[in-house]
């Protein structure tokens, strides 16, 4: 089997690496042109490793993606949790109440320095 040729009798280019594959058994079989061959196995090699990064970049994705769902668990999770620490008792509500406080104060102090830090610089 060869190659496919175009209108001027020249091979097409190779658009993956099952085709540079093919390309390759045929120069080896009719030619065995040793330039030709190195010139295959670099395209062979540039067309492995798009695969790879495609493969790469597909399971970076889905492990982002299992990522999110893992934080929106947690998230939920924990909404569970204040909503019924929130009902308990008068106690645990004044301490939830003084928690929720104190965060703001913490942003807001957090805040100003930074200002303060940005117009000292």
């Amino acid at each position: 089997m060869t190659a496919g040729k175009n209108k001027g009798g020249h091979p097409t280019a190779p658009r993956n690496a099952a085709e540079v594959r093919l390309r390759i058994s045929c120069e080896i079989f009719q030619r065995g042109r040793e330039h030709r061959l190195r010139q295959l196995y670099r395209l062979l090699r540039s067309f492995t490793d798009a695969e790879r990064a495609e493969r790469d970049d597909a399971r970076i994705a889905a492990q982002n993606a299992a990522n999110e769902l893992k934080a929106a668990e947690i998230d939920l999770r924990r909404r569970e949790y204040l909503r019924r620490f929130a009902a308990a008792p008068l106690g645990q509500r004044m301490l939830l109440a003084k928690v929720e406080r104190l965060e703001s104060e913490l942003t807001a102090v957090a805040d100003s320095s930074q200002k303060a830090s940005q117009r000292a610089a």
